[in-house]
Order: C-alpha cells, then structure tokens, then sequence
C-alpha cells in the first residue's frame, strides 16, 4: 500500500515524506511517527542498559539476579514499545510514562548493585 513510497536511499527523509504525502490518512501519520519516537527513545536507552549489564558483570552480580533485571528491562521495552505506537489518549501517556520509568528503574537497580558489590568486596 503506502511501503513502497519508502526511500531507502535516505530513510531519514520518510517521516518528513509520510506526514506531506496527502493520500495517507491522518491516524496512520500519527502512529508512523509514534513509532518513530519510540525508535529515537530505545536508541538514546539502550547505553544506559548495556552500561549497566556490563557493570552488572564486572561487579560479579548474581547470574540470576542480573538476568531477571535484564529480562525485566527488555520485557518493559516491549511493553513500553506497544503502548507508545498505540497511544491515543492521555492515560495511556500516563501508562506509558509508567513503564518507562519501570524500565529505568530496572537499570538503576543493576548500577546501585553493582556498585554496592564492589563496595562490599573493597572494604
């Protein structure tokens, strides 16, 4: 329907061309660029997340626990993912600011135990 339209010559140009091209309808623009957005938000996340394994790692975390926190983070993605694309009110704004934070939290876990683990074994 409208992907053939997709440049991949310059893929960064397709949302300025999806939102002046007048035969897509406007709820469909709206979730292309959500999806967008929640493109842009894993890229500026997945540092901290991987920052955050490797500590978690280099920290000597229990396999499980560091597990659980990752699998928990990536599950919130998903979830954080969903909602993003699908949002079109503002409680689901609100769920949605929810599960990001869950997420952040899950990696702040990982840092604060990381660093608890190597204060523990340096004292």
């Amino acid at each position: 329907h409208h992907l053939e339209k997709f440049v991949t010559i310059q893929p960064r140009t397709a949302i300025a061309a999806i939102a002046a091209d007048q035969s897509i309808d406007q709820a469909t623009k709206d979730r292309i660029t959500r999806a967008d957005g929640a493109q842009h938000n894993a890229f500026e996340n997945i540092g901290l997340f991987a920052t955050a394994v490797v500590a978690g790692n280099m920290a000597g975390l229990e396999t499980e626990w560091l597990n659980w926190l990752s699998a928990g983070y990536l599950a919130s993605r998903v979830v954080y993912n969903i909602v993003y694309v699908n949002n079109q009110s503002q409680t689901m704004a609100n769920v949605r600011t929810g599960v990001f934070l869950s997420g952040i939290g899950m990696i702040l876990t990982l840092f604060i135990q990381a660093g608890n683990k190597i204060r523990s074994t340096t004292i």
